[in-house]
């Protein structure tokens, strides 16, 4: 089954051919009726299967986006939990940034194709035409009563016609309604997502850290911070700073030798977006 199922547009509706003469002015009050409910049933029918594809795609999205979210939020405590317990290395801080981007590509593509708004857009517009549609019925039927098996008169039939008239008009009303809520609707997620190209998302900003070695200075031969699986680079005194990190989980490792004996420590820190990390550690 192709991910995008082409519907087929509502049409032109066809002219028709009526004879009024008294002998069959009810055969042609009936071909209008046919005609004018048939109208409507077509709307509704495009309405009931275009609602039915679009909230199968908008679930899956929003539940994807749900799971994938979730995931990113929980991907640093759960790294920090296994790499305490298990002694593993850190999950990498660029897989939260790689899960929430994804999460925020999900949300601005149904937000584009409209399969949430789209959804909801077509389940109010097809109980709408629904209820006008069996209004109209009961009101024909109700007409047709009234000639108790008799031919319509004139004024029966200029009634008739005017309520086709209006049936039609609430009919169009309902749809061209619906068609300038998407037009506006695809309008905005069009600037919406101008707007998110042009801006840099807070999620990526890089962040910071600074570093204090509270026993740093002992290693007189100065010591050496390893970021990650990063190289490994010189540093003297007690402080130390490194700019440009990936938002997210990091483990830091300092290494130096204090009266001939090699000492290290190790911690996994994490960098806010835009901010920075204070933290402090031992060479022990």
């Amino acid at each position: 089954m192709p991910f995008f199922k082409k519907k087929p547009d509502l049409g032109p509706a066809p002219s028709l051919s009526l004879d009024w003469s008294p002998d069959k002015a009810a055969a042609s009050l009936q071909q209008v009726f046919d005609h004018t409910i048939g109208l409507a049933n077509e709307a509704i029918g495009w309405y009931l299967h275009a609602k039915n594809s679009k909230g199968r795609l908008a679930r899956r999205l929003r539940v994807l986006a749900i799971v994938l979210a979730t995931v990113g939020a929980l991907l640093p405590t759960a790294g920090e939990l296994m790499a305490d317990s298990f002694q593993t290395k850190p999950i990498r801080a660029g897989w939260t940034a790689i899960l929430l981007g994804i999460v925020g590509a999900l949300l601005l593509l149904d937000r584009f194709f409209g399969f949430s708004t789209g959804w909801m857009r077509y389940i109010a517009s097809e109980l709408q035409l629904r209820q006008i549609a069996q209004e109209f019925q009961m009101d024909w039927e109700a007409e047709r009563a009234v000639w108790k098996g008799s031919a319509p008169t004139e004024a029966q039939i200029l009634e008739m016609m005017a309520r086709c008239k209006t049936f039609v008009s609430q009919v169009n009303t309902v749809v061209r309604d619906e068609t300038n809520a998407w037009m506006k609707e695809f309008e905005s997620a069009l600037q919406q997502i101008d707007d998110a190209a042009k801006a840099k998302p807070a999620i990526t900003e890089p962040g910071a850290l600074n570093l204090t070695v509270l026993n740093g200075e002992a290693s007189t031969d100065g010591w050496t911070l390893t970021i990650d699986d990063g190289k490994a680079e010189a540093r003297q005194g007690k402080t130390a700073g490194k700019r440009n990190l990936i938002p997210g989980q990091h483990q830091i490792v300092v290494r130096g030798k204090i009266a001939g004996k090699a000492v290290q420590g190790e911690k996994v820190v994490l960098v806010p977006a835009g901010g920075t990390c204070e933290e402090s550690l031992m060479l022990a």
